[in-house]
Formats: C-alpha cells, structure tokens, sequence
C-alpha cells in the first residue's frame, strides 16, 4: 500500500515555510531582511517552497497511477476523481488544481494513459520550472531596488553566475558589498531620504557635491578618489584583455553596470562564467566595492566625530 502524502491548498502553512527558506537564504548572504524575495530566487535558483511540494504531489500521483488496477490506491483513485466536486477537499481533487495550474491536462487522463516514471518526471520539471521562471521574471521589473539584475532571468537550480564562483576567505567578505549594491539593499544618502520618516540629506556626507547615488559612490566622489584609481587600473587591463576595448570610454551608467555585475556584458566574449577571466575582472570589482565601502564608512565615522554636539537649542531649530 502506498502512504498517502498531504497536499491541501494550505497558503498559510506555504508562506511559513517560504518566509523561512527566503530568511535563510537571505542571512547566507548577509542580506538585510528587506530584500525583495524576487532576488532572493534570483541569485539562489531555489524554487519556492510551493513549486517543491507541487512537484513532490504530481511525483506521487504518478506513483499511484502506475498501481495495478485492482489495487486499493487505483480504487480510491477512481471514486475520488469520479464522485468528488472541484470544491472537494480531496487529495486527488487538490492534485488536480495543481495540474491545471500548470496545464498538465488532468488525473483521469493520467490514469488513462500513464507515461513512464521519467518521462513524467521531465514533463512535471519542464511546466513547473516554466511557470515559476515567467513568475519570477515579471516581478524583478517591479522593483526599482532590483535595477542592476534587471539584465538577468531566473533559471531554477543554477546560482547566479557571480555567486557560483570559488571564492578565497578574503573574496567572499569582499562579495557582501557587492551583493547588496546588486540587490538595491546598500545603504546610501539618497534610499535613506527616501526610506526615512524625517527630512534626510541626499547629498553625498564625504564630498558634499552632489546627491549620493550608486554612481556617484561608486564613480564620482572625489573624497574616494585615491582608492578608487589604483584599482581601476587593474580593471582597465582586465576588460581590455576580455573585450579589446577600454572600459573607461564606455558611458558611466554602463560602467557602473558591469562593475555590480558583469555577467550579462561579459557573457558575450567569454564561453563560461567559470572561466578565470571571469573570475580575474569580478576579484577586482570585488576589491573596488569593497575598498570603496570601507574608506566610506571610515570617513563617516569621522566626519561625525568632527561635527559640534548638537544642543537643545539647536535641536529645537531644526
């Protein structure tokens, strides 16, 4: 006799468990809990917990649809389909909402004229891993904070490109800069105003010249200039040697792209993101964002120190 497995249309008991995978995934990469959950599937290629459970169900559907005729799974199977309502609680009638979510016709059929165990098996891969992708997809344009992997598609079971690298001790730490700039999560004047109850200055604290913006951390800010140009020189050789072009004539919106992430440009002159090429331009960008982030958050730390203590009459002014 085969155990039956539960499969009810519990939303509750999914998002329990999704929040939990997406928490888990998100303190993996050091990732504020704000994160958008697009991202979270984006750069893990998990599937949603929903989309694990379905494929488990239709799984153990076909193991009951290859059952003799005459046993009490291929019984209860024929009364369940043929007597119970769409409204039904039913385990078979659960099944089948499943089926029709991803158009995999329905349990009669199946019953009727069941495939091998493979080739089921692809087919169920194949319109579950189809729809969760379209999913995903439409939802990363509706995050401005997700704007540098707008390049990028999710693919359930493959990490993003820049994730699935071998990194040293020292590269990894250096990556949780880097990560958080890609997901929109890095904290600059410009999403604290826009984040914040009470009236922020965008305005770049370093060099007070303009609106801090990732560009201008990343490109602009003349206060981060000394750490900013001995890397870019080994940036510069390393997309020469890639591309044969200067990475410094491309515009600085371009610029900016490749340096949060480089995949979806450098795709296109390399055969495969684990080459060393690859992993040699990202260990530098790595090392820029990195540096650029220690040397701001040093000068902040300064900069505070250096401002005259607020008094209550000031306080009331402002």
């Amino acid at each position: 006799m085969v155990t039956s497995l539960p499969v009810h249309n519990a939303p509750a008991s999914f998002l329990c468990l999704e929040a939990f995978q997406r928490k888990f995934v998100k303190e993996i990469l050091r990732l504020p809990d704000n994160t958008a959950n697009a991202a979270v599937y984006l750069l893990s290629g998990l599937l949603p917990i929903e989309a694990q459970i379905h494929i488990q169900a239709l799984t153990f559907l076909h193991t009951i649809c290859s059952q003799d005729r005459n046993s009490i799974e291929w019984a209860l199977l024929e009364r369940q389909i043929s007597f119970k309502s769409v409204d039904s609680s039913s385990w078979f009638i659960q099944v089948q909402h499943i089926m029709w979510k991803y158009e995999l016709g329905t349990v009669a059929d199946l019953a009727d004229n069941t495939p091998k165990k493979g080739k089921w098996k692809t087919r169920v891969l194949k319109a579950v891993h189809s729809y969760w992708s379209d999913q995903i997809d439409s939802l990363t344009p509706l995050y401005s904070t997700l704007f540098f992997l707008r390049q990028d598609k999710y693919v359930p079971g493959k990490i993003l490109p820049l994730l699935s690298l071998e990194y040293t001790a020292r590269e990894s730490e250096r990556l949780k800069t880097k990560v958080r700039l890609l997901t929109g999560t890095y904290m600059l004047q410009t999403k604290r105003k826009n984040f914040n109850q009470y009236d922020t200055n965008p305005i770049c604290q370093m060099c007070g010249e303009e609106n801090e913006t990732a560009e201008h951390f990343v490109l602009k800010c003349s206060a981060l200039h000394s750490v900013r140009q001995s890397i870019m020189v080994d940036i510069e050789r390393q997309w020469g040697a890639i591309t044969e072009t200067s990475f410094n004539t491309l515009p600085l919106d371009e610029q900016l792209y490749i340096l949060i992430n480089s995949w979806p440009t450098l795709k296109t002159f390399l055969k495969t993101h684990l080459s060393s090429e690859f992993h040699e331009f990202e260990k530098h960008c790595g090392r820029l964002l990195y540096g650029l982030d220690r040397t701001r958050q040093l000068l902040l730390v300064t900069n505070a120190s250096q401002r005259p203590p607020r008094t209550k009459h000031t306080q009331k002014t402002n």
